[in-house]
């Protein structure tokens, strides 16, 4: 519905953002995860990007080629996040798991 790869995380985290908050941005088919960062900061005034994990917003790792997005489920404190996701190691599956929240770039909808 968003122009995102079925079965990939960038797929799994739309959803969930519009499973809380209603909407999700159409981004013009700008489906791989660190491409969010820039797509959230032209798109829609609505969405705000930093460095500060919160629950309920989007991780993006920069890191490889097409990067990863994540669901921040809970900041767990001693830099430390949980987060929901799917096709973590390209195995297709969706997963969940405690990491270090620094060096991503957190997308917040509200």
């Amino acid at each position: 519905s968003w122009g995102m790869y079925n079965r990939e995380c960038v797929s799994y985290t739309a959803w969930k953002v519009y499973q809380r908050y209603g909407y999700m941005p159409y981004w013009g088919g700008h489906g791989n995860a660190n491409q969010w960062p820039q797509s959230a900061y032209n798109n829609d005034p609505r969405i705000s990007t930093g460095s500060t994990p919160r629950e309920g917003s989007v991780a993006v790792s920069m890191a490889g080629a097409y990067g990863h997005t994540m669901w921040v489920e809970s900041v767990l404190g001693n830099g430390q996040i949980y987060v929901s996701q799917y096709n973590y190691g390209i195995a297709g599956e969706y997963s969940e798991m405690t990491i270090n929240s620094s060096g991503l770039i957190y997308i917040y909808f509200q």
